[in-house]
């Protein structure tokens, strides 16, 4: 918690003990907002990226789905070096 001081005023002096006491209320404050935020077990997010990563075509790794397949940002030549341009 940090509190702004008017110039010209003073700023308090704190001991080392309200200092760190205040670090620990803070930390603490910082705590109970993990503890708010929703969490899901890791097994259940690793089968939810297993699934997703099964089931959704990566356009860069065409040979992975068997055949390859135009991509739409490639621009293939006909005639000279052959190089593809992305």
């Amino acid at each position: 918690m940090v509190l702004l001081q008017p110039k010209g005023v003073a700023e308090p002096k704190f001991t080392a003990g309200e200092k760190r006491l205040a670090k620990l209320q803070e930390q603490s404050d910082k705590l109970k907002q993990q503890l708010q935020m929703d969490c899901i077990p890791v097994s259940d997010a690793s089968r939810d990226l297993i699934n997703y990563c099964n089931n959704t075509k990566d356009a860069m790794l065409p040979s992975v789905w068997g055949r390859e397949m135009e991509t739409l940002w490639l621009e293939h030549q006909a005639a000279g070096c052959q190089c593809q341009i992305m």
